[in-house]
């Protein structure tokens, strides 16, 4: 049996990243330590743009990353 889902409710659902860190031999993970330790609207920023490549779907992800090194960004 299907489970009726609705539309309403989804749309005020906030999508939830499985993101995995790098992590080192001792256990410390630099990238979010870093990203911690930016200022709440830099990290928003961050998370957003994070958002925008991945709802564009899985084609778009590497061309942001060819992207990302022929700008600088």
């Amino acid at each position: 049996m299907r489970e009726r889902i609705n539309i309403d409710t989804m749309r005020h659902m906030k999508p939830v990243l499985d993101v995995r860190f790098f992590r080192t031999d001792a256990g410390a993970e630099p990238v979010r330590e870093w990203l911690k330790d930016l200022p709440a609207i830099d990290r928003k920023t961050i998370g957003e743009d994070v958002k925008t490549v991945l709802s564009a779907g899985p084609w778009a992800c590497p061309w942001s990353i060819i992207w990302a090194g022929i700008s600088g960004k």
